[in-house]
């Protein structure tokens, strides 16, 4: 791998002990994959973030680039953490929980992350097509190479914090035009629900793994696009999905395709009532518009726990609107800054769920609890 004489010194400790281990991590990555070399990024986002997902390793990991001086070079955000990030009796995780996530919390911005807690940093900052970045959420990975067409991997939590220290990522992979190439054709019927493609996403992320697909027609929503990308991140590992006059130009090729075709019937078995104890909506975290609709659908009160989760961004924006207000008022636990698949839920007592989502369909299945979807136009029927 060529590095340029500032990357040498970086990688030497010229810049500082913690610089120097940041370096170590993304060139050691990087000559694993094949990199040639180093390219800069303007924005990097690390997962992992929630106590729950990296325990006490990770979190010592933290608090060590910490205290060895780590600082983000570059504009750099974190995703959700394991409980709301205002009140943590929205979802009882317990005081030793509590404790350890701030602890987390404080050693991100102590080396100068922006606290956003949300798995949707597109809605924070939009990357342009072809910006460079270094992002460790699954979701917004996808969103950002598939919609916004910028350039990112999906990194792992270490690879992204050691990116926002270096402002450097390596240069292989989706950072490569000519592996950005389109390897499956999606074939499927006529849906007009955003969790509809949401359960495609999941059967093709289930079929194609983590090959590029393309959709000749996608949804038209951001919304429609934002819940079947993360699905088919989570079920097969896709990073990259081509929608037709919607990925920009220029941002991929097409290849040699296998054609896959999903059916109605497959999408409909994921569609099962379950008697659910809690529903779920906000996995990729709500925008303002998803907030709006979900209040104008549920117009009583809910006879079911209900959890909405957004960002605190969004949270602010709807609660100046009233609509924080008028969902509460319903019976509605709106959470801020966290998320069902990164709390400790299946401690909570839950065993059936229905959600808005099949990223966290997948996520809570693997936790061992019932999970089935529920459409948007269906959820007053399921919670009221």
């Amino acid at each position: 791998m060529h590095l340029t004489r500032e990357e040498e010194r970086m990688l030497k400790g010229e810049y500082g002990e913690a610089m120097r281990i940041a370096m170590e991590i993304v060139v050691k990555v990087g000559e694993v994959l094949g990199a040639d070399k180093l390219v800069d990024i303007s924005h990097a986002h690390a997962s992992g973030v929630s106590y729950g997902t990296i325990g006490e390793p990770g979190l010592h990991w933290l608090r060590e680039l910490s205290s060895k001086g780590a600082k983000a070079r570059v504009y750099s955000t974190v995703n959700p953490i394991g409980m709301d990030l205002d009140d943590p009796n929205k979802i009882p995780v317990g005081e030793q929980f509590y404790k350890k996530q701030m602890e987390v919390l404080q050693a991100f911005k102590d080396m100068g992350f922006e606290i956003s807690v949300t798995c949707t940093p597109y809605y924070l900052r939009k990357p342009k097509p072809f910006e460079r970045l270094s992002w460790g959420e699954s979701s917004a990975v996808a969103f950002a190479n598939s919609v916004l067409g910028s350039f990112t991997n999906r990194e792992g939590g270490p690879l992204a914090v050691a990116s926002a220290i270096t402002g450097k990522t390596y240069h292989a992979g989706l950072q490569v035009l000519e592996n950005r190439r389109t390897t499956h054709l999606i074939v499927h019927p006529e849906l007009d629900d955003p969790v509809e493609w949401s359960a495609l996403g999941y059967l093709v992320g289930e079929k194609v793994g983590s090959g590029i697909p393309r959709y000749p027609k996608p949804p038209q929503d951001e919304e429609s696009m934002k819940l079947m990308l993360a699905a088919s991140a989570a079920s097969g590992g896709i990073a990259l999905s081509v929608l037709e006059k919607v990925t920009p130009r220029g941002t991929y090729d097409i290849g040699d395709e296998e054609r896959v075709e999903i059916d109605e019937k497959e999408i409909e078995e994921l569609f099962r009532f379950n008697d659910p104890e809690l529903i779920f909506h906000g996995c990729p975290h709500s925008n303002l518009n998803e907030l709006k609709k979900i209040n104008e659908i549920i117009k009583d009160k809910v006879s079911r726990e209900f959890w909405i989760a957004t960002s605190p961004k969004v949270f602010d924006e709807a609660l100046r609107e009233g609509i924080i207000q008028s969902l509460e008022n319903k019976g509605i636990k709106v959470v801020k800054g966290t998320c069902s698949v990164v709390t400790p839920i299946e401690r909570l007592g839950y065993k059936r769920i229905m959600t808005t989502s099949a990223k966290t369909y997948f996520y809570l299945n693997r936790k061992g609890l019932e999970v089935a979807l529920v459409r948007v136009r269906d959820l007053w029927r399921v919670v009221t």
